[in-house]
């Protein structure tokens, strides 16, 4: 059971953001929603970090999904960082960039979001870049030092 399982959705934060009209569709907001209430309700991290976007990005996030739900800098303080990347968080990104339909700013903030939060799910595994362990570069996350 991974922890997320573990920690109850903060439903007055997904409330609040369900209730403001977007400009994105329904089932993105659901899913934004959900992954911002969970990492509030986590608390581990700023929610810039925790989502894996900028602060200024965040903003303009939560303005196309959910304007006026918060008030700007409310749910993040402006200006927060994204945070340090897991060592294959920037491959899987690019992998789910490569597979965009339209090429709209929503599937950019879901790449970042998706790769940012299923690898912290899973920190610790490694997404394999080689088809063979011993030519991959990350050969020494995997199995350490040849001691």
């Amino acid at each position: 059971m991974t922890m997320a399982a573990l920690i109850p959705l903060n439903r007055t934060v997904y409330d609040r953001l369900m209730a403001a009209s977007g400009r994105v569709g329904d089932e993105d907001r659901h899913v934004l929603a959900s992954v911002i209430a969970l990492a509030l309700a986590e608390g581990e991290k700023p929610l810039p970090e925790a989502v894996g976007l900028e602060g200024t990005t965040l903003a303009r996030l939560l303005d196309a999904a959910f304007p006026g739900a918060f008030a700007p800098g409310e749910l993040a303080p402006p200006g927060g960082g994204a945070g340090e990347d897991a060592i294959e968080e920037p491959d899987y990104r690019q992998l789910l960039l490569d597979g965009r339909a339209t090429g709209a700013e929503i599937e950019d903030w879901l790449a970042s979001i998706v790769a940012r939060r299923s690898l912290r799910q899973a920190e610790g595994v490694y997404v394999c870049k080689s088809p063979v362990c011993d030519v991959c570069p990350d050969f020494g996350h995997c199995y350490g030092g040849e001691d």
